[in-house]
């Protein structure tokens, strides 16, 4: 598998999805990678608290945006096993 890389051969992460979702620089820049909790996990919780009407298709064109496919294809795999309803 070949997975998306940045023009500095870095693979694109929560910093470019927080910049493709418009989230203020300065609710993320303290998110760091070396405490316990996840920068990724920090995001996604500030999304769903703050961004509360973001609907998937608009997480998945922003992760679509950066070039993160990989994620889209895992989240319509989750969401297309669940059944309807939940």
């Amino acid at each position: 598998m070949v997975l998306p890389m940045h023009k500095d051969n870095a693979l694109k992460n929560w910093r470019h999805l927080a910049n493709a979702l418009q989230v203020p620089r300065d609710t993320y820049t303290h998110f760091n990678p070396q405490q316990p909790k996840s920068p990724t996990k920090e995001l996604l919780d500030w999304i769903s608290t703050s961004k509360s009407d973001l609907k998937v298709g608009q997480l998945c064109d922003a992760l679509e945006s950066i070039g993160r496919n990989d994620v889209v294809r895992d989240l319509r795999n989750y969401f297309e096993q669940r059944p309807a309803g939940n």
